[in-house]
């Protein structure tokens, strides 16, 4: 039997069994101070001097915020071969050659963007959001891309330079087996407006 000094002159007494099993419980279940003094109806002072006195040290909490990290960082892991990007004008979204899109959270969170598409439309896009403007005047912008065009840019380069006779942008991304579903890197490349119909009509089968 030992005792404890509650506080205010109050001495409590705690049998060594109870001694034993709060601190045995703190050890392996990770219980809190608080949880403890509620169990074994003694004041969370006093469990903090069982504790101080078994010479056990402070186990390691594995807050809310660490497990999504950890949980995040399984969901986010590179495929075999695959290589993540960094999709240019952002700093927390990267474009991998399996055509995954990744963004990042200042806590360290990962997740995989979601592909949607148009109605009618077989080409893939994703939604990313950004921040504009300085100090009280910052606004959230959301920007639709299409996926091979991310893809593209992030491993054959920047868009060729280039207008047609009409005005428009001479280079398009080609799908090399016309097939608009398969975006990988190794499946796309910079060409021009001819040399895309060219393509798809010779791989028509696949659209």
């Amino acid at each position: 039997m030992k005792h404890y000094n509650r506080g205010n002159n109050m001495i409590i007494s705690i049998s060594q069994e109870k001694e034993r099993q709060i601190v045995k419980k703190y050890k392996t279940e990770n219980t809190s101070y608080v949880k403890l003094s509620l169990q074994y109806g003694c004041s969370k002072g006093t469990i903090r001097n069982i504790i101080k006195a078994s010479g056990v040290q402070k186990p390691i909490r594995i807050n809310k915020l660490q497990a999504r990290i950890t949980q995040s960082l399984l969901t986010c892991r590179p495929l075999k071969g695959e290589e993540f990007r960094l999709i240019f004008p952002y700093t927390n979204a990267y474009i991998s050659n399996y055509a995954r899109v990744m963004t990042t959270t200042k806590y360290g969170i990962c997740r995989i963007r979601k592909h949607v598409s148009r109605k009618g439309s077989p080409y893939c896009q994703v939604v990313l959001g950004r921040q504009v403007g300085r100090g009280a005047h910052v606004r959230s912008v959301r920007d639709i891309h299409y996926i091979h065009t991310l893809v593209c840019s992030a491993f054959h380069g920047k868009r060729p330079e280039g207008k047609t006779a009409g005005g428009k942008t001479l280079y398009q991304v080609s799908h090399k087996d016309n097939n608009p579903i398969n975006n990988h890197a190794d499946n796309l490349e910079w060409a021009t407006v001819s040399q895309n119909r060219l393509n798809s009509y010779k791989h028509k089968e696949n659209c």
